[in-house]
């Protein structure tokens, strides 16, 4: 099994990924970092973040509009090792 980790650039800090963190968001707040976010659904766009590197599955779809390089972190879990701008 192939260990994920969830690199947060700005704040230099790596965490292991565990499917206990339901989320990337939830990884974030287990990191320490303080991500903004207004839902947990997908839905407001309040978490929007810049994946740099990676790949993500959407947990709930995305109800608003995303760059090519962007993610919610609300409702997003990483496919393989991912680099976030945050």
């Amino acid at each position: 099994m192939t260990r994920l980790q969830v690199h947060f650039l700005k704040s230099q800090r790596s965490v292991d990924w565990t499917d206990s963190s339901e989320s990337l968001l939830v990884a974030a707040e287990t990191a320490g970092i303080d991500a903004p976010f207004a839902c947990r659904s997908g839905v407001c766009g309040t978490c929007v973040t810049r994946l740099t590197a990676g790949a993500v599955r959407y947990t709930a779809e995305p109800l608003c509009d995303l760059a090519a390089d962007e993610i919610l972190l609300c409702c997003s879990q990483p496919t393989d090792s991912v680099t976030l701008d945050l």
